[in-house]
């Protein structure tokens, strides 16, 4: 018998962990998260929808360079 659980929002909350990651690979690029900033409706979709989201205020087109700090940052941390 094989159990499979989707952990993320369900046993464990991995919004600060995304939200810290995010903001580190904004942060890399010049840019900030601010507090303000809602990510739980970016939550959802696949990661380089979610920062090309939100570097797009910005004007800036590095999707998979900050894609990449992100889930270097994530693994890390």
């Amino acid at each position: 018998m094989n159990v499979i659980f989707d952990m993320d929002g369900t046993l464990i909350d991995s919004v600060p962990g995304i939200r810290a990651s995010l903001a580190y690979a904004l942060d890399q690029q010049g840019h900030r998260l601010t507090e303000e900033t809602d990510i739980t409706a970016l939550i959802v979709p696949p990661m380089d929808q979610i920062v090309a989201t939100l570097l797009a205020p910005f004007g800036d087109d590095r999707v998979a360079q900050t894609v990449t700090l992100y889930r270097e940052h994530y693994g890390r941390v």
